[in-house]
């Protein structure tokens, strides 16, 4: 494996941002490039002898070419193969799920089923702050043992059910009447705060206009 002290960085929320941070500040004996959109991405894999690409919350795919000529690794907050595909934080809060994982794998041309190197537990209590505070804390943890075996990475191969889900849409923010109606307080409480920002906001609409939900509370019966 290619043990460069060069490293791409691959990330735009603020979030994955503070793992940036992290690593530069704790790893300066490596060389750190920080890409935020897919065109700097672009001019960094110019860059010979690059050893590792991380990717922490990317929405845009990995052109084919170039996961066959680099390494490629990526943040997925959930247990895959559980959950993998778009919108993992929302698909699991609307499911229910409060306790996962983050997993970092090797991406490859199928989507997220490529061999995982980690996991580390992640909580999707709270609001969308909150997660991606845990977000940062679990990600960093891995970040830990990444760069304690890098470049020595050993992988291991997913096991157990595959869930895969679409991406969410923002039309699929919309409370209706008859959602509303079908849901538990608490399962509208889950539906308003995973769309928290800066994901489309839930939302009721009728011919005077749009009645945005930005925050939501929930206080449990005792």
């Amino acid at each position: 494996m290619n043990n460069s002290n060069s490293i791409i960085f691959a990330g735009y929320r603020g979030w994955a941002l503070k793992i940036f941070e992290f690593l530069e500040t704790e790893y300066d004996t490596y060389t750190w490039h920080l890409a935020k959109t897919p065109a700097q991405l672009d001019d960094l894999l110019q860059i010979k002898n690059v050893g590792i690409i991380i990717l922490a919350g990317w929405s845009w795919i990995i052109k084919r070419g170039d996961l066959s000529s680099n390494l490629f690794v990526g943040l997925h907050p959930s247990d895959l193969p559980s959950y993998s595909g778009g919108s993992p934080i929302q698909n699991q809060i609307l499911d229910g799920v409060t306790s996962t994982k983050m997993t970092l794998f090797k991406l490859d041309e199928k989507i997220d089923e490529g061999d995982f190197l980690y996991k580390e537990d992640l909580n999707l209590s709270g609001g969308i702050n909150e997660i991606f505070n845990s977000l940062t804390l679990s990600s960093i943890e891995i970040m830990k043992k990444l760069m304690k075996d890098y470049p020595d990475l050993k992988f291991f191969k997913q096991t157990g059910d595959r869930i895969l889900r679409k991406r969410l849409k923002p039309s699929d923010s919309s409370l209706t009447g008859d959602k509303i109606s079908s849901m538990t307080t608490v399962e509208l409480y889950d539906f308003i705060r995973c769309r928290e920002e800066p994901y489309p906001n839930a939302f009721i609409e009728d011919t005077h206009g749009r009645l945005l939900f930005k925050k939501v509370e929930f206080i449990c019966n005792e």
